[in-house]
């Protein structure tokens, strides 16, 4: 699930991505535009029901994210904003910033 409330003071937006316990392994990480794809992002926090993690990002564009569960396999999210194929043929998940005012 996305969740994002606007911008905030430094014209940024806090997004809360949380991911349903039962789609999860150990270890889940999200991967996206923002963090360069990258393999050393921290893990999502394990909730009583769910993977919850928030991230900072700048208005005025999209983001494409996936779950990574255990290193090995990929998931989306089940409530992203959108989906767009990938270069693997596959889909990633997208949040939506598009519509919020940009630096």
């Amino acid at each position: 699930m996305v969740e994002h409330d606007g911008i905030d003071a430094d014209h940024d937006v806090t997004v809360v991505l949380r991911l349903p316990i039962e789609l999860g392994g150990e270890r889940v990480q999200v991967l996206g535009d923002w963090n360069t794809w990258s393999h050393e992002a921290p893990a999502m926090e394990r909730a009583e029901d769910e993977y919850v993690i928030v991230v900072t990002l700048a208005p005025g564009r999209t983001y494409r994210f996936r779950y990574l569960v255990d290193g090995e396999h990929w998931k989306n999210d089940p409530d992203a904003d959108d989906y767009r194929p990938n270069d693997y043929g596959g889909y990633d998940s997208v949040i939506d910033l598009v519509g919020l005012p940009h630096r």
